[in-house]
């Protein structure tokens, strides 16, 4: 069996002679400047960044004053303040008009 040279027996590049090429192109991009990659960040992603930075800023805020709050609240469910009817009244009075609406 006799293998014949494909396209009349021409060389084969290197892969050097090849990547040489590429780099010379590359440089000569970034010389003038001109570029045809470019980036594009998508609506979900310029949100999500901008969730992100949102809890970020929140993090950053001591948290003491929150601490006092909330042990008040904690105070209070837990002796019983909010089981009067008068509260009970208010809460579901608030929870029929969010149905509501």
């Amino acid at each position: 069996m006799v293998v014949e040279p494909i396209h009349g027996g021409q060389e084969v590049q290197r892969s050097q002679n090849i990547k040489n090429k590429d780099a010379a192109k590359l440089n000569e991009a970034s010389k003038s400047g001109k570029s045809s990659d470019s980036v594009e960040i998508s609506g979900a992603a310029k949100a999500a960044a901008s969730t992100k930075s949102a809890i970020d800023a929140v993090q950053a805020v001591p948290d003491l004053v929150r601490r006092d709050r909330v042990e008040a609240a904690r105070e209070r469910i837990l002796g019983g303040d909010y089981l009067s009817p008068k509260v009970v009244d208010e809460i579901a009075e608030k929870i029929a008009n969010l149905l509501i609406k």
